[in-house]
């Protein structure tokens, strides 16, 4: 069930980052509320210009050209309230990357950094699930060690691209399956937007349905 206008944009006190620098990134709300538009659309750069990553960045502070500092080689950029997972799918040629797309966009594969494991303190975050959020669970949501898998507490946002290309803001993901013992760790992750994703032009051209 798609959720749109109920994303918890609020990290618990339970589940809140660690103690972050001043003027880092993990001490600034990411602006959830104003992403929905652009959901299953391409995010271009002003100008046409090739700072894709930033550009998201920088609409995510709702300060449009003027990206909060940021670690640009990073696929997992952390703010105060979200996590947020750029991922390339193909690259410039076509060519697959291990990050997939399953069962029609439904789902995608990803993969943590080497050095992460499942207590990794944003792994966690990502991860940890709410006992009291009502999610509506298909028979295909259990983990690998056959629990229920919830909400995370957390909002993990995903934007995807063809390598070279614009970010396509893909909206929420739960978690479906974590494989935590082999490395790097793998996450097969739920697209709750999925039924709007599926009329998304940019979607739809990106997963190849």
């Amino acid at each position: 069930q798609e959720q749109k206008g109920e994303v918890r944009s609020e990290a618990s006190s339970a589940n809140a980052p660690p103690l972050a620098a001043p003027g880092s990134l993990r001490t600034m709300n990411a602006q959830v509320e104003s992403l929905w538009c652009w959901l299953g659309k391409h995010i271009v750069p002003p100008g046409g210009g090739g700072a894709m990553k930033a550009s998201v960045m920088a609409l995510v502070a709702g300060t449009p050209g003027r990206p909060p500092r940021h670690n640009k080689y990073s696929g997992i950029q952390e703010w105060r309230n979200a996590v947020l997972l750029f991922v390339n799918v193909r690259g410039k040629a076509g060519s697959l990357y291990p990050n997939l797309f399953l069962k029609g966009g439904n789902h995608m594969t990803w993969f943590a950094q080497p050095s992460q494991t499942i207590h990794s303190p944003v792994i966690e975050r990502m991860l940890v699930r709410d006992p009291h959020q009502q999610v509506e669970r298909s028979e295909n949501d259990i983990d690998s060690n056959g629990g229920s898998v919830s909400q995370s507490t957390c909002p993990v946002l995903l934007f995807c691209r063809q390598e070279g290309e614009p970010y396509v803001f893909c909206g929420q993901l739960r978690a479906s399956d974590v494989q935590a013992n082999v490395r790097p760790l793998k996450v097969l992750w739920e697209l709750t937007h999925i039924s709007t994703l599926k009329q998304c032009q940019a979607f739809i051209q990106l997963v190849g349905i």
